[in-house]
């Protein structure tokens, strides 16, 4: 892994979220990592480490029934960095929610050490996990 770009890492880390392969994520998920989520939701915040940020993670996909789905995706990526822009859907609550996300990563070794979730409508994000 660690002869991917940042790109590919995103995208390989995106993928095995979907599929949910926890093995692979641990795998991609620095113990250290600082997993930064915006906003004032009951979400948002800062995970510190990688056990911190799988629970966030399938407190997530828990929380909406595996309605959640991300699509449309670019990923973009030199050196140790990689940003990667999609479209975030899902349920939950009787809540829907379809929005443009931004999604920051910094990489060592194969591994994400900082990540930096950004929806492009924070209120609606906001809204929908209050």
């Amino acid at each position: 892994m660690t002869n991917n770009t940042s790109a590919e890492n995103q995208q390989k880390l995106h993928e095995s979220f979907a599929q949910g392969d926890m093995e692979q994520l641990t795998q991609m998920i620095s113990p250290d990592v600082l997993w930064h989520i915006m906003g004032r939701s009951p979400i948002a915040g800062t995970y510190n480490g990688r056990d911190a940020t799988l629970g966030f993670l399938g407190k997530v996909a828990g929380e909406t029934n595996g309605s959640l789905s991300l699509s449309n995706y670019t990923f973009m990526g030199t050196g140790g960095r990689s940003v990667a822009i999609f479209t975030y859907s899902a349920s939950r609550k009787g809540k829907t929610i379809k929005i443009e996300v931004y999604e920051s990563m910094r990489w060592k070794d194969g591994m994400c050490i900082e990540h930096w979730g950004i929806p492009l409508d924070q209120y609606a994000y906001d809204e929908f996990w209050a």
